[in-house]
């Protein structure tokens, strides 16, 4: 729980943060708190299973065997280039927090935010997205959408001034399947971020996963090898850059047993 909340604080200090980068022409840092775990940048990736199965996810490796955590790369989507660069952390009853920086192609002074609905993803036809707590912020001024962000829904935002540089804030809740047959607390996860346009078109989409829960991710909409998509060890992934329409992401978690039980 302490390693959870630490991981959570991060992330709305480095929302927090994403306005003195911005204004400084700098592209925003996640904390270190947020880091994913990698098992060297030069080491393969552990076989994939053939399907985002719950019930076959990876075992969780001891404490003395955990690798050491890499930093976030500082550039690419969202950072150097059109894109965005998101960080979802992952509390254990399965609501998701999530932090995102978007560098888009050009200057604008409106954008179209649109959280896709992940329902289409295998597996969680039956859970009930919702967006809550949403925070928009350009430079050091926070942006008060004209309506509120739905999941499923575009709403244009009017921004205060041109630029190119936008940070979210938001969570995600409703977005957890716990799986039968498993193992008790087994679930999958459902993360669709915010697609954010201006003018030009949108870059790629690189999605870093953390969570004590967290034992692997998969990009369904990616199709064949490509679903195979993120890279790490249990409690922290990051996926390869995804087209900005399919980046959705199934996470298999071990979330808190019901009604106060052990997992």
């Amino acid at each position: 729980m302490r390693q959870h909340l630490r991981r959570m604080s991060g992330l709305l200090l480095a929302v927090a943060c994403a306005a003195a980068a911005v204004a400084a022409g700098r592209t925003p840092e996640p904390s270190a708190a947020a880091a994913p775990v990698i098992g060297g940048s030069s080491g393969p990736a552990a076989a994939p299973s053939s399907s985002p199965s719950a019930s076959s996810s990876p075992r969780a490796p001891s404490s003395t065997s955990r690798p050491n955590a890499a930093p976030f790369p500082k550039s690419g989507p969202g950072r150097s280039i059109p894109g965005s660069f998101v960080v979802a952390s992952l509390d254990n009853m399965g609501a998701v927090l999530v932090w995102q920086r978007v560098l888009l192609p050009a200057p604008s002074t409106s954008v179209k935010v649109q959280v896709p609905d992940p329902r289409s993803l295998p597996g969680l036809r039956d859970v009930q997205p919702m967006m809550r707590d949403v925070q928009i912020q350009v430079g050091d001024q926070p942006v008060a959408p004209s309506e509120p962000l739905q999941i499923g829904r575009t709403v244009t935002v009017t921004l205060p001034e041109p630029t190119r540089s936008v940070a979210l804030g938001y969570r995600l809740t409703g977005v957890a399947q716990r799986s039968s047959p498993a193992p008790v607390g087994r679930a999958l996860i459902a993360l669709a971020p915010a697609q954010v346009t201006g003018s030009g078109a949108s870059g790629p989409t690189v999605i870093g996963i953390t969570g004590t829960g967290v034992l692997g991710a998969q990009c369904p909409r990616q199709g064949g090898p490509g679903q195979f998509c993120a890279v790490g060890t249990t409690g922290s992934f990051l996926t390869r850059p995804l087209a900005a329409a399919d980046a959705a992401v199934v996470i298999q978690a071990t979330l808190a047993a019901p009604n106060g039980g052990s997992g």
